[in-house]
């Protein structure tokens, strides 16, 4: 099963830029992003971009 390294680049409402990098396998490219908006849903963060989605050689 191939996994990928993805990107999230996110701001909340104060200006505040955080970056996450979460790997995950093909399947869950989708759960990936539902994830971290569960996970920064009470800090008001919202995402911007969703980036440098790569493969991560084994």
């Amino acid at each position: 099963m191939k996994r990928y390294a993805v990107n999230f680049t996110a701001k909340n409402i104060y200006g505040k830029d955080i970056i996450c990098t979460m790997y995950v396998d093909s399947h869950s490219l989708l759960l990936a992003v539902s994830s971290f908006e569960e996970k920064t849903k009470g800090n008001s963060y919202e995402i911007f971009s969703v980036c440098c989605i790569k493969e991560v050689k084994k």
